[in-house]
């Protein structure tokens, strides 16, 4: 059972990217989602598909010259110490939801969990974050 002051949040790549990534650290949202992992009574969900999504974006990273593969080597057991709890799509409602606002599945999928389970979409994505209000 949770805290009666506990927040629950979805978490998209685009948060933990934020995070992890060092040339990230700038963005005006850092310390924001920064203090919220820090906050014992924040609960972070993602579809399990954040961890495909996050070693592609660190490839990109490598690829574009952004980190190191000694820097991927110490960012994935960052991204795993990060108390993500994985919660299943609904694959129908989500492909719905992707041709309607016409997203990625992936997008779709953070924006299923968000409306269905009445949580805060934690993302970098302004139109995503629009649609998940």
């Amino acid at each position: 059972m949770m805290a009666a002051d506990s927040k629950n949040f979805i978490a998209d790549a685009s948060f933990l990217l934020t995070l992890l990534l060092p040339d990230e650290h700038h963005h005006s949202q850092y310390h924001r989602f920064l203090n919220l992992t820090a906050n014992p009574n924040c609960h972070f969900f993602a579809p399990s598909l954040i961890e495909s999504e996050v070693a592609n974006a660190l490839i990109s990273a490598h690829r574009q010259k952004r980190i190191t593969a000694k820097d991927i080597q110490k960012i994935l057991p960052q991204f795993f110490n990060y108390p993500i709890n994985y919660l299943p799509v609904d694959l129908q409602k989500t492909i719905d939801l992707s041709i309607k606002y016409r997203l990625s599945f992936y997008d779709a999928s953070y924006l299923y969990l968000s409306l269905h389970h009445h949580y805060p979409l934690l993302t970098l994505d302004q139109p995503l974050a629009v649609l998940a209000k």
